[in-house]
């Protein structure tokens, strides 16, 4: 897979390096960072990505940053990408990251554009407990340092499904997730003070995807035959094992109706 990289929008370096080991980043992995799907040149949920990262910078490095200075500075970067300019590359990924140097004092912007293939291979979902230093940081924002939440996911050899301290159901390691409810077929998400990411927020707003938040205990596996994760990158993943508990496929054409219909008009043009 192919990857470009940029440091304050333009093309990185040798002698950049140093900046990002010196870094607040690679340091302590102190950065404020969002991962987004380009598609055809467009930003999918481009607001809700610049909005991020301007509470993320808001929070973590009181910085303030316009939404629109963030988007120039990102297209800023992408107008100099071979990635971006040729039209056989329909999908990319892009991963932005703000950090700062070790006396916390200047900041930088390093932006990752890799060429990205969308994979609906089904994945294994194991439960684990939330541990409480992993709710160290704001809920609305996204923070670098995803070290134990990626050690669980390599110990377990899955994604991990976190619930709380009560046995309620939150998030997973890499999105947010949607049930299907066995006897009446209705779909649900878990509800809660966890992550919320910006793929499921506007899936809930969407009327005709008929999504119900509610309290789910890890107790009522049995009560549900079929589970995705979403996120803004993949879209929706099928999961085909939950514990021990086998997911038969379904399809998940109401769902997908409802993404891409959403994706089709929450856009910025690059």
């Amino acid at each position: 897979m192919k990857s470009e990289f940029f440091l304050n929008s333009r093309e990185l370096e040798n002698r950049d390096i140093l900046t990002f080991l010196q870094g607040s980043a690679f340091l302590w992995g102190m950065s404020v960072f969002t991962t987004a799907l380009v598609s055809k040149q467009r930003l999918i949920f481009g607001n809700a990505h610049i909005e991020r990262l301007e509470r993320g910078l808001g929070y973590l490095f009181e910085e303030v940053r316009e939404p629109k200075q963030i988007e120039n500075e990102i297209r800023e970067s992408l107008q100099r990408s071979e990635l971006f300019k040729d039209e056989k590359n329909e999908s990319l990924k892009l991963r932005v990251t703000y950090f700062k140097d070790s006396s916390l004092k200047k900041l930088s912007l390093l932006i990752e554009v890799s060429e990205f293939k969308s994979n609906d291979e089904p994945v294994l979902l194991n439960s684990h407990e939330r541990e409480e230093r992993l709710r160290a940081f704001s809920q609305d924002i996204k923070i670098g340092n995803y070290a134990e939440s990626l050690r669980l996911k390599n110990c377990l050899k899955s994604e991990v499904l976190f619930y709380n301290s009560e046995g309620y159901l939150e998030d997973s390691t890499i999105a947010n997730i949607i049930l299907r409810e066995r006897e009446t077929k209705e779909w649900k998400t878990p509800q809660g003070d966890f992550f919320k990411g910006i793929a499921l927020t506007h899936l809930l707003k969407e009327p005709q995807s008929k999504i119900t938040p509610c309290k789910i205990h890890r107790n009522e596996q049995e009560n549900f035959d079929a589970l995705f994760l979403v996120n803004s990158l993949r879209g929706l993943i099928p999961v085909k094992r939950w514990d021990d508990l086998e997911l038969s496929p379904v399809m998940r054409s109401e769902l997908l109706e409802s993404y891409n219909k959403i994706k089709a008009k929450d856009f910025i043009q690059l």
